[in-house]
């Protein structure tokens, strides 16, 4: 059996002086042994009144050992942005670090997919995040040659968006019906 070489839990972050847990949805290794994690900060609702808790796309940047990384002034960073609705819910679906040492993220909003870029302290680059209406759900991203794809799901259909090094689309293609969590039955 394998030997877990660390284990930890992380709660009590406050995002706008209210109580918010993390649901994590992807983690990737980084290039220098840490790790980044993207996912949903779920505001702890005990007044919400019949309505959902607010939801943000979040980053988290750990170290090789599972602690918080010291260099980032906020860890995690949470993300508000884009219309807003009575009940905002977004979460980071998949990130990667960039050879640059910068992360890509993909996630999805209220009726938008969207992209972001940040530096690599988790700051936001400028021009993102980029949102896609009426494109589904992200599901993955990934570098390619020039720029990004974002595999995703809409109306029971698998799609890749190409989009450049900004954000900007350049191709959608409908790669077959999907059977579960956006895979093509028939590519």
């Amino acid at each position: 059996a394998p030997t877990i070489e660390w284990q930890k839990t992380y709660n009590d972050f406050r995002f706008e002086n209210k109580p918010y847990g993390l649901a994590a949805i992807s983690c990737v290794q980084c290039n220098d042994g840490g790790f980044i994690i993207t996912g949903s900060a779920i505001e702890f609702c005990f007044h919400c009144s019949g309505r959902y808790p607010d939801s943000y796309c979040f980053l988290l940047k750990l170290n090789s050992t599972g602690e918080l990384d010291s260099l980032w002034i906020e860890n995690p960073k949470i993300f508000k942005w884009g219309q807003q609705f009575i009940t905002p819910m977004y979460h980071g679906a998949s990130v990667k670090e960039t050879s640059q040492g910068d992360f890509i993220l993909a996630g999805n909003g209220n009726r938008a997919m969207f992209f972001l870029k940040t530096d690599s302290l988790g700051n936001p680059k400028d021009g993102t995040p980029v949102e896609y209406q009426d494109k589904g759900r992200a599901l993955l991203i990934e570098k390619v040659t020039e720029g990004y794809t974002i595999v995703h799901f809409f109306n029971d259909e698998t799609y890749v968006l190409h989009i450049d090094t900004d954000g900007k689309s350049i191709s959608d293609s409908r790669i077959g019906k999907e059977s579960g969590y956006g895979i093509p039955t028939n590519p």
